[in-house]
């Protein structure tokens, strides 16, 4: 069992929706003059889960590293990919990227243009064209010069890992489990960043969805599961599945809560502080 184009899409249409939850509910400002009904929840819980919904951005990854390892290994099924398929493969995969971009990218500036917003964003100085250019191949982020859309920061992060692909199945090839695990905790010990990208951030998923590829983990565990859990009789096995379900939602809601209940200590702190420095 190996994820379909069709469970790739539906895992994209997941973290689209909890991308607008994100960036719908990440602040009161977003929703400032509108009348919002947050029942069950509060509007701070709401906030809290916007922000905990940033998530999106690594499924986006891990699938963007386990399709391109499953396309790898339609050529090569032992992985053994010379240098310059995989060098080959990543310039396609770029350029399919970059197309796609540059093409939204020129009808956002085409439909945009009569507000004016292209030289608010880009001014009238002899570096607009080249702040236009580095705009237009998604690397505005990287390089920190104006952008026309805040959210397309997410390409100079893609453009970088995909341009990184190389690089990784050497890695992984090489070391696998060894890369895996620095990839997932160096970064985090030693305080690691790339400036401008996030790059560090978001490598685990990227690594993780080539492991998975590369390994068969979800044909291994289809396998194991049809083979081990075969004689469990089917309201066991999913009792079994239905808690396993509950302990990650609850220790999810618990976080979020500790989270939630931390910031709320941290607030009423700050205004005891404050009343007791400005005594009525």
């Amino acid at each position: 069992m190996q994820l379909s184009k069709n469970d790739s899409l539906a895992l994209k249409g997941i973290a689209i929706l909890m991308m607008y939850v994100h960036h719908f509910y990440l602040s009161p400002d977003r929703w400032a003059g509108y009348a919002v009904d947050f029942f069950p929840l509060t509007a701070d819980m709401t906030v809290y889960i916007a922000e905990f919904f940033k998530t999106c951005v690594c499924i986006f990854v891990f699938i963007t590293g386990y399709g391109m390892t499953q396309s790898l290994k339609k050529n090569h099924p032992d992985f053994n990919v010379s240098p310059q398929d995989t060098l080959s493969y990543t310039r396609h995969r770029l350029i399919s990227l970059l197309s796609n971009f540059i093409f939204v990218y020129l009808l956002v500036i085409i439909v945009s243009f009569p507000t004016g917003r292209f030289f608010e964003i880009y001014g009238r100085s002899g570096s607009s064209v080249l702040y236009v250019l580095v705009d237009m191949f998604g690397l505005a982020k990287l390089f920190k010069t104006p952008t026309y859309v805040g959210t397309w920061w997410y390409m100079s992060l893609a453009i970088v890992l995909i341009v990184l692909f190389p690089l990784f199945v050497k890695l992984y090839r090489q070391y696998r489990w060894i890369f895996v695990f620095a990839v997932m905790l160096l970064p985090r010990f030693l305080n690691l960043k790339v400036a401008n990208t996030n790059l560090l951030h978001y490598t685990f998923a990227m690594v993780l969805g080539m492991y998975c590829a590369q390994s068969d983990l979800f044909t291994r565990w289809k396998t194991w599961e049809d083979t081990r859990l075969k004689k469990i009789p089917r309201p066991v096995l999913f009792l079994f599945h239905l808690l396993i379900l509950a302990v990650l939602v609850i220790t999810v809601l618990m976080s979020m809560v500790i989270e939630f209940l931390k910031k709320k200590l941290h607030f009423y702190s700050f205004i005891n502080k404050l009343e007791r420095n400005n005594p009525s």
